[in-house]
């Protein structure tokens, strides 16, 4: 977070759209380290790798509350 005065939307739509970004790379990778390696079912999409990587990144941010 930042923190200054002149803090504004623009500020919170660049954490945003990077944050969203981050998610996607970090899915997609996810995805395709998974796919080569043979870890997941084949009848598996990248939705079912994309809501695992969900509750990765909720379980990260409920733990950063808790230790804030």
């Amino acid at each position: 977070m930042i923190f200054r005065e002149d803090y504004d939307g623009v500020d919170r739509l660049g954490e945003v759209t990077g944050y969203l970004f981050a998610y996607a790379l970090f899915t997609a990778g996810l995805y395709a380290i998974l796919t080569l390696s043979h870890r997941i079912p084949v009848s598996w999409s990248l939705l079912h790798v994309a809501s695992i990587s969900l509750a990765i990144a909720i379980v990260g941010a409920l733990v950063g509350r808790m230790l804030r």
